[in-house]
């Protein structure tokens, strides 16, 4: 006769020598500037310990909506890279366009194949001023401008004034072929005013903006 214990004991040494299922999580800041770098963090475990030595690749998908799988969402692989002793690394990759990673890992005797879920990360315009403060005379024209990255002509720029009820856009500008803006504001009474420059989301690009920049108009 066959003891009571055998068909689980049977089960539990099939569970031993099978690949264990592996879990990889992965990591990656959720907002970057165009052109900063981002980096994945890529860790993985099981049963069996982490998948050390396996080889983990890359995928990249634009657009931060899609199908959950990387197969659905036609992802590419762009780097490949081993695991260390920990089962982990890191890949870093300059941010270009808003998209999804995801991470395949191979399997071994020990550890099953496996892929992560979707991590985002939103890529917006870089926006960065050409100067934080500025000052002039009462009726003075004054030129303000930004530098806008990725560097193209045409992309549309909008220049907000803070008030009372918040921010306005107080004039829309476009930039010239070097990424640059420049709006020409004229104040008529003495005062200090606090401007942004605001590029939409627009090519694959999240919305960008710049700090705070003030303008003091005195007689």
């Amino acid at each position: 006769s066959v003891q009571s214990d055998f068909y689980p004991r049977l089960a539990a040494f099939g569970r031993s020598i099978a690949p264990a299922p592996v879990n990889v999580e992965v990591k990656a800041p959720s907002s970057v500037a165009y052109g900063r770098m981002i980096d994945v963090q890529v860790a993985t475990s099981s049963a069996k310990g982490p998948a050390a030595g396996s080889t983990a690749t890359l995928l990249w998908a634009e657009g931060g909506t899609g199908p959950a799988t990387a197969q659905g969402s036609q992802a590419t692989e762009i780097a490949t890279a081993t695991l260390n002793s920990s089962g982990a690394t890191t890949f870093r990759i300059e941010g270009t366009k808003t998209g999804r990673f995801w991470v395949r890992v191979t399997g071994d005797k020990e550890h099953s194949a496996a892929e992560s879920s979707a991590v985002r990360t939103r890529v917006t315009w870089r926006v960065q001023p050409a100067q934080r403060t500025y000052t002039s005379k009462v009726s003075t024209q004054v030129q303000i401008a930004a530098n806008v990255l990725p560097a193209r002509e045409g992309v549309t720029v909008r220049l907000q004034r803070l008030t009372a009820d918040g921010w306005r856009t107080n004039r829309t500008v476009t930039t010239d072929a070097q990424g640059r803006a420049v709006a020409n504001v004229r104040i008529t009474n003495p005062q200090t005013v606090t401007y942004r420059f605001v590029v939409p989301a627009a090519d694959g690009l999240a919305l960008g903006r710049t700090g705070k920049v003030t303008l003091t108009v005195t007689r």
